[in-house]
């Protein structure tokens, strides 16, 4: 990857900071405008020479392919708008929460969604490196192309939900003992660290959930993949949020969304989001894998709705 998190050695005069960080959180919002607007070459401009677009399934691109891309968007689909709020900065960088395609699809009366997240490494007011995480399935299940890799409602959890427990940690322990918790697959304790009322969204699922069919999706999984292991490859962390991006490696040691074990490991990069409230318990989380790309590695085909039909 070619974001990196800077050391902590390094320091900077607050003030100074605090003014270059509003001026970056201007110049995205500027931006996100130029691209509702589908003006290509006023968004283009808002990029480096250099700049390098990543995304956390696929090769990278320089600046010309990712005009190319951005330029196929506004063809096939006119009016698409792109939703960043909650910018978080950290640094140099910018972490997009809450990004939403708007998708405008004329023929059949609807506008479909797509929820994806960025981390922004800028450059002065122009951005660098782009890096996005996402799930491949998803525009493809909400054009109707595809059925959703995760068969939905999720099954019922077979656990006891353990009462929430503050944790008084700040963000950046919390998250790191989330994934302690995570990798020793334990679904009270993660219970008991998410707020009751906690907002998530894990991508495969393609819609937010509550904390009950996030610790359902979690069993789900898990007992796919009894040696999953979440390793982190970078952390980044402010007043009340941290974010990571995440190496997953495990073996497919038991039944997955309707297929039986593969005995085939996999290994993809994800990347996920968590804000705290004061007594470190988590209130939102959420979650970017790509599903697709277990698919692949498992030697899954998604379902395609025309041909079962």
């Amino acid at each position: 990857a070619s974001i990196t998190c800077l050391a902590d050695s390094e320091t900077e005069d607050p003030k100074m900071l605090a003014q270059h960080q509003k001026e970056m959180i201007k110049a995205a919002l500027n931006a996100a405008d130029a691209f509702n607007e589908n003006d290509l070459e006023k968004y283009m401009s808002f990029f480096t020479d250099d700049f390098i677009k990543e995304n956390i399934s696929k090769p990278a691109g320089d600046k010309d392919s990712f005009r190319t891309s951005v330029a196929g968007f506004f063809n096939k689909f006119p009016g698409i708008r792109n939703y960043q709020k909650n910018l978080l900065p950290f640094k140099n960088y910018l972490v997009f929460d809450e990004c939403t395609f708007e998708i405008p699809i004329p023929e059949k009366d609807k506008t479909i969604r797509i929820f994806h997240m960025d981390i922004v490494e800028m450059e002065g007011d122009r951005m660098k490196v782009k890096r996005t995480f996402g799930d491949g399935a998803t525009m493809k299940v909400a054009l109707g192309f595809i059925e959703p890799p995760i068969p939905l409602p999720q099954p019922p959890v077979t656990i006891a939900i353990a009462d929430q427990k503050p944790t008084g940690l700040t963000p950046l322990e919390a998250q790191e003992q989330f994934q302690v918790l995570w990798n020793k697959h334990d679904l009270s304790s993660i219970a008991e660290m998410t707020h009751a009322n906690a907002e998530i969204l894990v991508s495969p699922l393609l819609a937010p959930v509550d904390r009950s069919a996030y610790i359902g999706w979690l069993e789900l999984f898990f007992t796919a993949f009894p040696d999953i292991r979440m390793t982190p490859v970078y952390s980044y962390g402010g007043s009340d949020w941290a974010f990571s991006e995440i190496k997953l490696t495990g073996t497919n040691s038991g039944s997955y969304i309707g297929h039986p074990s593969t005995g085939k490991k996999i290994g993809l990069g994800a990347g996920y989001l968590t804000r705290f409230d004061t007594d470190g318990l988590v209130t939102s989380l959420k979650l970017y894998v790509d599903s697709m790309v277990i698919m692949k590695q498992l030697g899954f085909k998604p379902i395609e709705i025309s041909a079962k039909q």
